[in-house]
């Protein structure tokens, strides 16, 4: 079982990873001694790859960082109403001057944006890949970047546009004055892992440029007006961003 704690600011914390780190060894169990065969000693392998120790160590890392992130969205899930009132507070918050995400003075902790995004995310991989209740309607994936200077995995949910059979996405944060800080991410490491639905698959960002960025934004805001309104509140061109499958 986890065990949570009450916080000063009444929100519950994880204070024990032990479930989480139970999780770790049942998932990463089969790999760990597929990559243990691949160097005895614990040295680089002929292949290339990192000693099977270090790997272990990683993906166990990794996979308590997702248990953890998982129980989170849970207990937001359970305080966080996913409306229209909510994804407005959102909006109005990212496009903060001086205080949205990626400046100074961003402080993910205590935020709106980041409770709301943990329900909507445990939400949508709850459900299937559908959000229940007002925001039914909405037209989601679920985004995980690597992290451009700290490496660290991250994901968000995001608007998806099917145009032409290709999917894109739009790095608009609501208008704000400034990218999101997963395009700058997605940017510096193209390879991304991309959750639509129930299915799962890695693909490539790519950003659009010139005509094919134009054209691309255009059929964006004739599916979709609210990203027409996003483009006239900032100076900045709105970066359009496709997805291409790796598999």
């Amino acid at each position: 079982m986890f065990s949570t704690t009450r916080t000063g600011r009444g929100q519950r914390r994880l204070t024990s990873a032990s479930a989480c780190t139970q999780q770790s060894l049942r998932e990463h169990r089969t790999s760990a001694s597929r990559d243990k065969r691949w160097s005895a000693s614990g040295a680089v392998g002929e292949r290339g790859v990192e000693a099977p120790e270090a790997v272990d160590v990683a993906r166990r890392r990794e996979a308590r960082i997702a248990c953890a992130s998982r129980y989170a969205g849970a207990v937001a899930e359970e305080s966080i109403e996913l409306n229209r009132a909510g994804i407005n507070e959102l909006s109005e918050e990212v496009r903060a001057p001086g205080g949205g995400p990626g400046t100074p003075g961003w402080n993910a902790e205590t935020s709106h944006t980041r409770l709301f995004n943990e329900a909507l995310i445990s939400a949508y991989r709850r459900h299937g890949g559908k959000i229940p209740g007002e925001l039914s309607g909405l037209d989601i994936l679920l985004l995980t970047t690597t992290g451009a200077k700290s490496g660290t995995r991250r994901t968000v949910p995001v608007d998806i546009h099917r145009i032409d059979d290709r999917l894109v996405i739009v790095a608009s944060m609501g208008g704000a004055d400034r990218n999101p800080p997963w395009f700058y991410n997605a940017r510096a490491n193209p390879k991304v892992e991309v959750e639509l639905g129930t299915e799962r698959f890695t693909a490539t960002a790519v950003v659009t440029e010139g005509e094919d960025r134009d054209r691309l934004f255009e059929k964006v805001v004739e599916g979709t007006p609210v990203f027409g309104e996003y483009q006239q509140r900032t100076s900045r061109t709105l970066p359009v961003v496709e997805l291409l499958r790796r598999d």
